[in-house]
């Protein structure tokens, strides 16, 4: 077993790979997200995934995290697709000194190969099919929990703890020759994960659902066919379809009303060829990808209540009474897809001897477009800020915009610590206030679909040269320049590539490598900023003296919601790239070590 059987799972033996916290925490064995990485100290959402040469990249919001609001979602990886592991003949990391084929990236390049179908041990053709299962859960898994902690964990409400998880990987795929020279290779492999939790945790007021079960689910799935075609020894036909979807529903653990379920993930479908001639090898790929980041709500409201006898659902027991709040509702429903288009063309020149070197010219183009959209598919109402029902009940019928935001039920005077609502002011009249309601609304249209198109283009050349010394050992240099632009930022980028390397003349068993090398990375571009800068714009604050009044929007200036986000000032992050390098073999065994200075400027925090 190899954990969820994911790219990142086997790449923890590399020392240049770094994974984040929360991928080795057992507070969350329930959790089925491919770890984040950085390579080589770089960011973890500046990484380039590519699947048989195919981007699958997560353009959208790479940075993801763990928030979830009116604008922002939750969710969101590096990596765009999801492969399982058990279908490659290989994953190559590229930490340092990558080549000038490679672009979109400060931290590295992570390339996955998808095998061959297998042949019999006799070399004849023929097919293989295969079917798995895997199960853990918190019955095999022995918990070791500090004291301080023990109550927390035991009655968790929310995903930072899973005291219970049951997770099952579902594998299956068949392989083999169609005919002579046409084989196909097709799998499907599901990793469903169920997070029982508490409805409330240990907070106060709970009432009736105190003792109830909430559940979150992660669930994945991996539909994959490769098709491989030699119609002549010198030409190479693959074909790929991937759909690899994957749905988190998650739920507010203060809040009722509250579930939301995050869809990541997508298509992807490629065709490649490769033709050698004696000229060369000249590959070209065409490439499709629709991926997605998206959110569905059960409502699209959000009511942050005090506490009282009707609004009693959770609270903290800590809780003072101005900040004891029973919250319910969500965020409502957000469509954020990426599609790409991509074309690249790569041809490496077959070896040409000058005197006593050997060259190996390489150059290539690629081609994107990209059209990118996000959508609010509802209005968004947050209500934050009660405010005293003083001499009058609330109207029988919902606000103005259709939505209960008044009770007649007076919040609590005192929780357990005995704390009152002196510092809101209402204690001067407490006696004449018999309820609450909202007298301030933050409003989100909908707006419809906000797109626009992104074209990227870039271009490379590179010459690797091996020079023969003889007695005294050889010398490999490569030389690349890569070339990058697009409309999205309207900036064109330059990158020198370099690397130089050493070997002794001794034999391969105690051969001696040194390696120096001096490279500029691009970063990949983040359209998530300028989404944000849209959806920002979309809202307006609302105010109302009465809960009989109907709503009016605000004209003060001061109370306008502004954008935080200036897309138009960004630029293309980039890093400088110092690295040097010795490696010792010795027998059976071999020795590196390796020393990687990056300088990263105009980043993305």
């Amino acid at each position: 077993p190899s954990g969820n059987g994911d790219i990142t799972s086997i790449l923890k033996i590399l020392p240049n790979v770094q994974f984040d916290n929360a991928s080795g925490s057992s507070n969350t064995p329930g959790e089925i997200d491919p770890a984040n990485i950085s390579i080589s100290g770089g960011l973890f959402y500046q990484n380039n995934f590519q699947l048989d040469g195919f981007n699958m990249n997560n353009d959208l919001d790479p940075a993801g995290g763990t928030t979830n609001g009116p604008t922002t979602l939750r969710g969101g990886r590096s990596q765009g697709l999801n492969i399982d592991t058990s279908l490659l003949e290989s994953v190559t990391v590229l930490d340092s000194n990558v080549s000038a084929a490679y672009s979109k990236f400060t931290g590295g390049v992570v390339e996955a190969q998808v095998r061959k179908p297998r042949k019999d041990n006799s070399g004849i053709n023929g097919w293989h099919a295969n079917i798995s299962y895997q199960h853990t859960s918190n019955h095999l898994t022995q918990y070791h929990i500090h004291q301080d902690q023990e109550a927390n964990f035991a009655t968790s409400a929310d995903e930072n703890y899973q005291p219970q998880f049951h997770k099952h990987l579902i594998k299956s795929s068949v392989e083999g020759y169609i005919t002579e020279n046409l084989g196909l290779i097709a799998s499907f492999n599901t990793t469903q994960s169920f997070i029982p939790l508490q409805a409330y945790g240990d907070f106060m007021g709970a009432g009736a659902d105190s003792k109830k079960t909430r559940e979150q689910k992660r669930q994945s799935y991996n539909y994959y066919a490769k098709i491989f075609y030699n119609p002549s020894e010198n030409l190479t036909i693959e074909a790929n379809l991937a759909y690899m979807p994957q749905f988190n529903t998650y739920y507010h653990a203060l809040a009722k009303d509250s579930y939301y379920s995050m869809e990541s993930g997508g298509w992807q479908a490629g065709l490649k060829a490769l033709w050698q001639s004696n000229a060369g090898l000249w590959t070209n790929s065409l490439g499709y990808s629709r991926l997605e980041n998206s959110r569905r709500s059960d409502t699209n409201y959000w009511l942050s209540w005090f506490v009282s006898d009707e609004k009693n659902w959770a609270y903290s027991p800590t809780a003072s009474v101005g900040t004891a709040r029973a919250n319910e509702g969500g965020y409502g429903d957000i469509d954020e897809l990426q599609n790409t288009l991509n074309y690249k063309s790569d041809f490496t020149f077959s070896p040409l001897s000058v005197w006593r070197t050997a060259h190996n010219f390489r150059v290539g183009v690629d081609l994107d477009y990209q059209k990118l959209g996000k959508n609010r598919l509802n209005e968004y109402y947050g209500f934050t800020n009660p405010a005293p029902l003083v001499g009058q009940s609330c109207p029988n019928t919902p606000d103005s915009f259709g939505i209960w935001s008044c009770s007649n039920v007076r919040p609590k005077d005192k929780v357990p610590n005995n704390t009152t609502f002196n510092q809101l002011g209402w204690d001067a009249n407490w006696d004449t206030i018999v309820g609450q309601y909202f007298n301030l609304l933050t409003f989100y249209l909908p707006k419809g679909n906000v797109e626009f198109d992104n074209i990227a283009y870039g271009a490379f050349v590179e010459d690797d040269i091996n020079f023969d010394l003889g007695k005294v050992g050889e010398i490999n240099t490569r030389l690349g320049l890569r070339f990058d632009g697009d409309s999205y930022m309207s900036k064109q980028s330059l990158a020198p590539r370099f690397s130089i390397n050493y070997a002794t003349p001794a034999s391969s068993e105690f051969k001696t490598q040194i390696t120096f090398g001096a490279n500029r990375y691009y970063g990949r571009n983040l359209f998530s900023y300028r989404f944000y800068d849209y959806l920002n714009s979309s809202a307006s604050q609302w105010t109302r003296n009465s809960p009989n009044d109907a709503w009016v929007e605000s004209t003060n200036p001061a109370a306008m919601v502004y954008s935080s986000y200036k897309f138009s000032k960004l630029k293309v992050p980039y890093s400088d790239e110092l690295m040097g390098a010795i490696t010792q073999n010795l027998g059976i065994f071999g020795a590196t070590l390796k020393y990687i200075y990056r300088d990263g400027k105009d980043e993305i925090m």
